[in-house]
């Protein structure tokens, strides 16, 4: 499950209480959450879904916008990838046998317009993500997210704009 959360502490955590009666209905292994708006200030309560472990990327800017988190079965064997990750980005390695699957989510903030220095970078390390984790030969690999950028190949009834195309041209 992917979900922009648009703020996880808004009105005291209140929505995980959404999470929680989704989950009821689809009992997900992965919950992973963007636009948490989390940063140092934020005081996160001990257990927010039973069963799960929670972990987020904030702002590098310790700014509440933007940010991930993922909520993750404690029962999954998974290790945070924190040497893969950059920015707005957690990546998670799951083991089974000798099959190992990645899954990241990524944010993308808008501010990054297409053509600045910011995006040039965004797309940079993404595509250094994605080589990265080719090279560990992964039975799978899986990146969900807030990529800020519209395609009509992700969306076909949609539009596609300037940051959309060029996510799309990556060599992923």
């Amino acid at each position: 499950c992917n979900w922009n959360v648009n703020s996880l502490a808004k009105e005291n955590f209140e929505r995980v209480q959404l999470l929680e009666a989704h989950n009821a209905l689809f009992n997900y292994d992965l919950i992973s959450l963007c636009e948490t708006s989390l940063n140092s200030t934020v005081e996160i309560p001990a257990t927010l879904l039973d069963n799960y472990t929670f972990i987020s990327k904030n702002n590098p800017n310790n700014t509440r916008h933007g940010g991930v988190g993922i909520f993750y079965k404690n029962t999954l064997p998974l290790l945070i990838r924190n040497d893969l990750g950059f920015n707005e980005t957690l990546v998670l390695e799951l083991k089974f046998g000798n099959k190992r699957i990645f899954f990241t989510v990524i944010y993308r903030s808008p501010s990054q317009n297409y053509g600045s220095t910011g995006f040039d970078e965004f797309l940079n390390n993404f595509q250094e993500l994605f080589t990265k984790i080719k090279s560990e030969n992964p039975y799978s690999m899986f990146f969900t997210g807030d990529f800020n950028g519209h395609s009509q190949l992700w969306w076909p009834g949609g539009d596609s704009t300037p940051e959309g195309n060029k996510i799309e041209e990556l060599r992923v």
